[in-house]
């Protein structure tokens, strides 16, 4: 069994001492984000932040895709890990979110890296399939319900060797004994990845779990 030490805050400024620091735009969003109330939970920590700009760099992704924008910290934190000519592709059906996420690519000096797209992400998916887009790597973070439809699209978008990374894989826990709508989805996309032979997954207990999915045909 595995087994983990104890994060305390002590050791959580010591890891974040001892990591390369955040962009300064990328800290204000996080206070931006804070302003927002309960809905700041929306936004993915700074751990999973920090390991995804390292699988950016790591994978020498050029081209990105999102399911998932809220106020862009996540896209944000990819384009600045991409290199000049790199790509990140956004897509979220809320306006307002995606406005504000708009004028802190454009603080942060990454708006050319960023194409921004308001629209329901599944109808978007189906044209991307249709166009024969590919991508190295897909990060999703959106309505969970539709995490297995997103599993299933992604796989047709990413390459060979790119990744699909859920968030929000452990659901808090309620995984554990899926009930509602939302837990029932997490855990059959966990599953979808699990036994699906042209994938190898890894499940990360990082802030609310991570699906690390990596496309092998």
């Amino acid at each position: 069994m595995d087994k983990s030490i104890n994060f305390n805050p002590n050791l959580i400024k010591y890891i974040f001492a001892n990591t390369d620091k955040l962009h300064k735009v990328q800290k204000d969003l996080i206070e931006y984000n804070k302003s927002l109330g309960h809905i700041k939970k929306l936004q993915i920590s700074v751990l999973q932040s920090n390991f995804l700009q390292f699988l950016v760099k790591f994978t020498k992704a050029q081209n990105c895709l999102e399911i998932g924008t809220f106020t862009g910290f996540s896209a944000l934190s990819m384009a600045l890990s991409l290199p000049k000519n790199g790509k990140v592709l956004t897509i979220d059906k809320n306006h307002n979110t995606t406005d504000t996420a708009k004028s802190f690519f454009k603080k942060a000096g990454v708006e050319k890296k960023i194409i921004t797209i308001v629209e329901i992400a599944l109808n978007r998916l189906k044209q991307l399939i249709k166009d024969k887009k590919n991508y190295d790597l897909i990060f999703i973070d959106a309505d969970k319900r539709n995490y297995p439809n997103y599993y299933k699209t992604g796989k047709l978008l990413v390459r060979k060797g790119g990744l699909m990374i859920f968030d929000n894989a452990l659901w808090d826990g309620m995984v554990l004994n899926p009930q509602d709508e939302q837990t029932k989805a997490i855990d059959t996309t966990n599953k979808l990845a699990k036994e699906d032979l042209e994938i190898f997954n890894q499940i990360l207990p990082i802030r609310d779990g991570l699906l690390v999915c990596q496309k092998l045909v």
